[in-house]
């Protein structure tokens, strides 16, 4: 019979988890079936090659874990945990927050540019000139200057 060699007890559970590697550039979904304050038992559904380390995030709770492969059987993993690091500080979360205000200011920058350049198109006709789709705002006043 093998010997646990666990050095704390794990408790059943059926939480959703993401496995993510490759710097965060990949990841999949996983099952954490028991989890300890040391590590867990995961289940994945698909046949991938995992790194021997990767992070764990655990969305219920906000936290990331650094986590390295004890052993695989099929589609289960049994993992132990390096540190738990809260979302804020995930590299990984962070590029990825850091991506998504990119993405926003650029956004709002051209809807900046969009706007300067309706008042200027408005003020040399004298009209109020009107966004695709946008007969369902009150119109925008223009100056006349």
């Amino acid at each position: 019979m093998m010997q646990q060699a666990r050095s704390a007890s794990r408790l059943r559970s059926f939480l959703k988890g993401r496995i993510r590697f490759n710097g965060g550039l990949r990841s999949l979904e996983c099952l954490v079936r028991d989890i300890s304050a040391t590590g867990a038992r995961l289940e994945i559904s698909e046949a991938v090659s995992l790194p021997d380390r990767f992070e764990l995030y655990l969305p219920h709770q906000a936290i990331t874990h650094n986590a390295s492969i004890e052993w695989r059987r099929g589609n289960q993993l049994g993992i132990t945990f390096g540190g738990a690091k809260g979302s804020s500080s995930n590299s990984s979360e962070e590029r990825e927050m850091v991506t998504r205000v990119q993405h926003l200011e650029a956004e709002v920058g051209l809807m900046r540019l969009l706007t300067e350049m309706k008042a200027e198109l408005g003020a040399h006709s004298g009209k109020q000139i009107p966004f695709p789709g946008e007969s369902k705002w009150p119109p925008v006043s223009v100056p006349n200057g």
